[in-house]
């Protein structure tokens, strides 16, 4: 599974639009439109798998440890650079907490607050 987040510049808004997919090349694809159009200014992906956590049983998401950021280029497309993020569970971020987005550990039952396909991408 991967969870992605557009984020704009500013790290006190949260993200503009956040989604979950079970494949990676259509994460970027999907997210591609926003970056290109300069109506985002970073992506981030995160690999995740599911888990339960302990207190509620709920399900939950938990990075594997890898993770991609995409920017636009300076040639009109998306550049991808693969990175390292903690693996393993974790706290949850608050909800209400200013820049919250879906790439960070959270309930796979708690919906998000934006819209998840761009119009672009149809």
């Amino acid at each position: 599974m991967y969870l992605w987040a557009l984020l704009s510049g500013d790290p006190s808004e949260p993200p503009k639009v956040r989604g979950v997919t079970d494949d990676l090349a259509h994460a970027m694809r999907v997210t591609e439109p926003y970056l290109i159009e300069e109506r985002a200014f970073l992506c981030r992906i995160v690999e995740v798998r599911h888990a339960m956590t302990v207190l509620s049983m709920d399900m939950c998401y938990v990075p594997t440890g890898r993770a991609w950021i995409g920017r636009r280029d300076n040639r009109g497309g998306v550049a991808w650079q693969e990175t390292q993020t903690p693996a393993g569970p974790a706290a949850p971020p608050r909800v209400d907490a200013p820049g919250w987005d879906a790439c960070d550990f959270g309930s796979s039952q708690n919906p998000s607050w934006a819209q998840t396909t761009p119009r672009s991408a149809g």
